[in-house]
């Protein structure tokens, strides 16, 4: 890894996409670095992760996507302590779910089905990516279901 020691300008906007269906929303930071001692600038995109709900009178949500590589997708959902979250994959390969407190703990990583009592109130943090190993060029389809009871 090489590390520049140069003052750079951050310039970031939330960009959020209001077009999605209200079950999943993302939105990115859209951030422009610039050196005001040199030429050099650019532009970063960083992906945020997909805000998910349920709806109304439903207990969980099943989410659809595709992975390449070494891209992952990472889903927060908000939960209350004492409650049970159980995530289930389905899929053309493997994949590794990551589960993670609002604390930041890791509460599981694993490509099996997970279900857990959760240790508190908060923004869970989820991430599905292909286990290491698997990390072709091609493509994986998922169907990833979250439920919290």
């Amino acid at each position: 890894m090489v590390k520049f020691n140069v003052p750079l300008i951050l310039v970031a906007t939330l960009v959020s996409s209001a077009s999605l269906p209200a079950l999943a929303q993302t939105s990115a930071i859209q951030a422009s670095l610039s050196d005001p001692n040199s030429s050099v600038q650019g532009r970063l995109v960083l992906a945020a992760a997909e805000r998910v709900y349920f709806r109304r009178n439903t207990t969980g949500s099943d989410l659809n996507g595709t992975i390449q590589g070494s891209q992952h997708h990472d889903y927060v959902l908000g939960a209350r302590a004492g409650q049970t979250m159980s995530t289930y994959t389905m899929g053309t390969s493997d994949f590794l779910v990551q589960v993670f407190a609002p604390n930041g703990s890791n509460l599981y990583t694993g490509t099996e089905n997970w279900s857990g009592q959760l240790p508190s109130s908060g923004d869970y943090h989820l991430r599905i990516s292909l286990p290491p190993g698997q990390e072709t060029g091609e493509s994986e389809s998922y169907k990833f279901t979250v439920v919290v009871e």
